[in-house]
């Protein structure tokens, strides 16, 4: 698997933008940069849309592997700066463990009564 770019207009050439397999692009999107990931990795890849598309080499932004089920199993914040991912459950997880709260608006209305 590897990750190509092709316009929509003209349905023309298509360019390679990944180099050694990836899957899963997403666009930044300021459209400056193209991410994918391969198995164990994160990319980017500068990118200069236009008449004539240009991809620049893609750079690792970090490692570690991510969960793989037939879904999509991560994703970035729109400036690509921060990133959710699904990792197996072998894997030891860095840091503090991350606490979820569901439905704290309810909670808080109920403390304020």
């Amino acid at each position: 698997m590897e990750v190509y770019v092709r316009g929509l207009a003209d349905g023309g050439e298509h360019t390679r933008v990944s180099r050694r397999g990836g899957a899963e692009p997403r666009w930044v999107r300021d459209g400056s940069e193209l991410l994918y990931r391969t198995a164990d990795s994160v990319f980017a890849v500068a990118v200069t849309p236009g008449a004539t598309f240009r991809a620049g080499v893609p750079r690792a932004l970090f490692g570690g592997q991510v969960r793989q089920k037939n879904t999509t199993n991560w994703d970035a914040s729109a400036d690509g700066q921060r990133f959710v991912m699904v990792r197996p459950p072998a894997l030891p997880v860095d840091g503090p463990p991350m606490h979820v709260i569901l439905h704290w608006f309810d909670q808080r209305r109920a403390t304020r009564r």
